[in-house]
């Protein structure tokens, strides 16, 4: 008798879940067709949403991206990956669609840049001595690798860059391989891996 009447309510309990989630399986669909007949709508008010609330949802992307830095950045990175052709077409796109913004983009940079080089220049009168005597010497050790190349590979590079506020000094300048410094660009050594071979770069 009790397992009959387990059986029952179990029967019972299995044919209301189904109903349930035929329920809310029709329920899904009737918002999916709504959602696909009033597109333009959800987007207006989805931008009038994102617009008054620019502030708090910036702020919470900024949170949310400083308490999981390397759950974000691992997820971009495969991301990226995944994606790689489609983001290609993207920027190849969007550059002939821009390039007035570009062009304007890349003279204000320019310019900041000429103003920074000023006022960086303007100090160790020592410097630009060292590295005429750099530029003469047969081979060099390169700051970042710690390897040895011949003069013609040679590239001048500030430690931290102009762009970083760096100065053109003899403590920031120092003699980098061509792949190092490529590779370098503006970025300051430790943001790509790189760890000075000695604490001087002279």
């Amino acid at each position: 008798m009790l397992d009959t009447f387990r059986k029952a309510a179990r029967f019972a309990l299995t044919e209301m879940d189904f109903k349930i989630d035929r329920k809310v399986l029709l329920r899904r669909q009737r918002v999916k067709r709504w959602a696909d007949r009033n597109r333009a709508f959800l987007r207006r008010k989805s931008l009038e949403h994102y617009y008054k609330n620019k502030a708090r949802n910036l702020a919470n992307c900024k949170r949310y991206k400083a308490e999981h830095a390397a759950q974000t950045a691992s997820r971009f990175k495969e991301w990226k990956e995944r994606n790689l052709e489609a983001r290609k077409s993207y920027m190849r796109k969007w550059n002939a669609a821009n390039r007035p913004k570009i062009k304007a983009y890349d003279s204000r940079r320019r310019v900041r840049r000429r103003l920074r080089e000023q006022q960086a220049f303007v100090s160790d009168p020592f410097v630009n001595l060292l590295i005429a005597q750099w530029k003469n010497e047969p081979s060099f050790v390169c700051y970042y690798c710690n390897q040895t190349f011949g003069s013609d590979r040679l590239h001048i590079d500030h430690v931290i860059p102009v762009s970083a506020d760096g100065k053109h000094t003899v403590g920031n300048v120092c003699k980098a391989c061509d792949t190092c410094n490529l590779r370098k660009k503006e970025k300051l050594p430790n943001r790509i891996g790189f760890i000075p071979q000695t604490l001087m770069p002279f």
